[in-house]
């Protein structure tokens, strides 16, 4: 055999020897903009899918989140796919904390590349933690003889003490031993939750009554009181109020909403309960 026709085999069988590493696909590894994400802010990370040389041709490869207590409302995707355009190294997504409203500790989504396409396939780094920090707080209630309505908005009567909670944090209320005797006359409570702390903010109420239960319903808040000119109050926000006329000029104890309507119960008077399907306008019931 000739020296050229030697080399030409041996050419070949290097080829043939080597055309599984030329032929092998680029694998792909995942990185992040950041680790830690708040709700305060709605941080946007971006998620970056890189491959070890040039793609021939668009490549996909799916992104997927996972982690405990992690659910589709904590976050958004740009998409759910990362493109690897032909000719380029990288691929981007962005994943973006949302800001609800569920008071929750400290969150880790766990991003994870899934189902490449045909030219590449996954490298060893390819799942990435992220830390989703809650801004939601709770106020939670102990004591004696309290009623607190509707839930961390609302007047409270008896006496209460009051504990802040939230991811990471729990402080006890300053000062807020209330009973209903301790606010003055044309003033009536609500509660502002912030993170790390809360006030009770005196708002100026429809009239100068001993407001004595309030609800929430149908959009708006209802107050009922025992005396006065106006017995009941209504606002959307729980801050600016509106007189509104009683069926009958009763001491209005207690209020309540259920199945579309407001209902509310006196202590004395002909008929003892009226109801509305709107809290403005009224309607005497006859009690048992």
């Amino acid at each position: 055999m000739k020296l050229c026709e030697r080399l030409q085999w041996r050419g070949l069988f290097l080829l043939l020897l080597l055309s599984p590493v030329l032929s092998r696909a680029q694998t792909v590894t995942l990185s992040v903009s950041a680790y830690e994400g708040t709700e305060a802010e709605g941080t946007v990370i971006t998620v970056t899918a890189t491959a070890s040389a040039a793609v021939s041709g668009d490549q996909t490869v799916d992104l997927e989140v996972s982690g405990e207590g992690i659910t589709a409302g904590d976050y958004t995707l740009s998409a759910t796919t990362i493109t690897i355009p032909a000719g380029a190294t990288t691929g981007s997504v962005t994943f973006t904390v949302v800001d609800d409203t569920e008071v929750e500790d400290a969150e880790t989504a766990v991003l994870m590349l899934k189902n490449p396409s045909a030219g590449i396939s996954l490298g060893e780094m390819i799942v990435r933690d992220i830390l989703l920090i809650d801004n939601d707080a709770e106020i939670v209630y102990g004591g004696s003889g309290f009623t607190e309505l509707p839930a961390n908005n609302g007047a409270v009567s008896g006496e209460i003490t009051a504990t802040v909670r939230g991811a990471g944090f729990e402080a006890p209320l300053t000062d807020v031993d209330v009973t209903l005797g301790n606010i003055p006359p044309g003033l009536t409570p609500t509660l502002s939750v912030v993170k790390g702390g809360s006030i009770w903010t005196g708002q100026a109420a429809a009239g100068e009554s001993w407001w004595h239960s309030v609800t929430y319903g149908g959009g708006q808040f209802v107050a009922v009181a025992a005396d006065g000119t106006h017995r009941v109050m209504t606002s959307p926000d729980g801050i600016t109020w509106t007189a509104r006329a009683a069926a009958e000029a009763n001491h209005w104890r207690s209020v309540t909403y259920g199945g579309g309507r407001f209902v509310a119960v006196a202590w004395d008077g002909t008929h003892r309960v009226m109801t509305s399907l709107n809290g403005i306008d009224w309607t005497a019931r006859e009690a048992p």
